[in-house]
């Protein structure tokens, strides 16, 4: 059985998705992990088992999560308190460093050795799984606002540097596929990617305060237009250095978040981003297979993504000097990887073609993370 019209499935799918999200907030359980059921429960691969179909063409509902992701990093990167972060990058940059290289290596090693992904599908499962989740941290903020803990500076600093990263390190393994391998092309555009990340980031801490100051002012409406226009524009000038434009959009919101009107702008983002979260995370869902799925290798890979984080995170700390709450606190908090995980598995699958389960692992150990989330919160 198929619905005459695929809009029709689309609505009813979002309906319910709505639906279930407020039946979880009721009971303080994460929205995102109630989209990604519903979409589970939606898709095709599994009413396949009761020969029926609600979406026939997923196609319409690729295009509505892709521009849905779009607006959810442009918000997430504007959450980012940039000014009050910067004195903290000497200590973020060096745990991010190490605690990337560690969780990174540790992953690829295990998905490459022991489950037999190929050398460029491992790369791109421990890259995923790498990042830490922007929306999980921003919880984690309401939650003990005001800001004050110093954690929390560290955490959110730790976190811009291994967006800043991964957009680099993303952009290189795509260069590696793509295109015949050199040194000096890939020295070329690592220096382009640097380049632009750098100017982005430090001219635009500088110029777009001036620029929203000079043009809209305290002008709402103004202020969202302008931010829409820079990013994505800026998303189409990185293009021509093979910056990815996901990364462009998150790096841009990030720099916007030095702008005074931040808070009042992410208070007109409320709304948009919970309908953009539905309609992401209900795809997540829907083009899950859960029926490929390997139990035994999701656990070990979540031990060995968890073990890296938090050993190679705490420890850096504290040889720097911080002391043990901040330094605990700290490396369990990085430890769950989130939106950007998915972004980065979406790209390795429908950007460059690889091995669909690199996605179905990524989205089931995300999922997961939510579920582990929750549960810390509910019985601590």
């Amino acid at each position: 059985m198929i619905l005459d019209s695929n809009i029709i499935g689309i609505i009813i799918s979002f309906a319910l998705s709505f639906a279930l999200g407020l039946f979880f907030k009721k009971f303080k359980i994460p929205t995102i992990i109630a989209y990604i059921s519903a979409g589970i429960l939606l898709s095709n691969n599994t009413l396949a088992n009761f020969n029926m179909k609600i979406i026939s063409d997923s196609n319409a509902l690729s295009l509505l999560s892709s521009f849905s992701l779009m607006l959810l990093l442009m918000i997430s990167g504007i959450k980012f308190p940039l000014v009050r972060i910067w004195k903290y990058a000497n200590t973020a940059f060096i745990v991010a460093i190490i605690e990337v290289f560690f969780s990174v290596s540790a992953i690829y090693l295990l998905c490459h050795y022991l489950f037999r992904f190929s050398a460029y599908e491992a790369a791109f499962i421990s890259v995923s799984l790498a990042p830490s989740s922007a929306i999980l941290l921003d919880k984690i903020i309401q939650q003990e606002k005001p800001l004050r803990d110093t954690y929390l500076y560290i955490t959110l600093a730790i976190l811009m540097i291994e967006n800043v990263m991964f957009g680099i390190l993303i952009t290189i393994l795509g260069v590696l596929i793509t295109t015949p391998f050199t040194y000096v092309s890939l020295a070329t555009q690592l220096s382009l990617v640097t380049l632009f990340t750098g100017l982005l980031l430090l001219g635009g801490s500088y110029a777009f305060p001036i620029i929203f100051e000079k043009i809209a002012k305290d002008d709402e409406i103004l202020n969202l237009i302008l931010i829409i226009a820079l990013t994505f524009t800026l998303a189409f000038i990185g293009s021509f250095v093979m910056i990815n434009p996901y990364s462009s959009i998150l790096l841009t919101g990030i720099v916007i978040s030095s702008i005074k009107t931040r808070q009042k702008i992410e208070e007109s983002f409320r709304y948009i981003e919970e309908i953009a979260c539905v309609i992401f995370y209900f795809f997540v869902g829907f083009i899950l297979n859960i029926w490929q799925i390997k139990i035994y290798e999701i656990l070990l890979i979540i031990a060995s993504l968890y073990s890296s984080k938090i050993l190679s995170s705490y420890f850096s700390l504290r040889t720097i000097g911080y002391d043990k709450r901040i330094a605990l606190n700290t490396s369990t908090t990085i430890i769950l990887p989130g939106e950007i995980s998915l972004i980065l598995a979406f790209i390795a699958v429908y950007l460059y073609g690889l091995n669909f389960n690199i996605l179905n692992y990524v989205i089931i150990i995300v999922l997961i993370n939510y579920i582990i989330y929750y549960l810390i919160n509910r019985f601590s």
